[in-house]
């Protein structure tokens, strides 16, 4: 979703953000793209 380019969180109501579409906190979302860029940062440097 990122990658799409949706944002994170927004002030704006009427913008539609990943938050939104996941029905969680901004700060869920965070935490949850932090740990996926943690884990493929070392699945790839075990393969490199």
């Amino acid at each position: 979703m990122l990658r799409q380019g949706f944002q994170i969180d927004s002030k704006d109501p009427n913008i539609m953000t990943i938050a939104k579409m996941l029905q969680c906190d901004e700060r869920t979302v965070r935490n949850r793209r932090d740990r996926a860029y943690k884990t493929l940062r070392s699945v790839l440097q075990e393969d490199a």
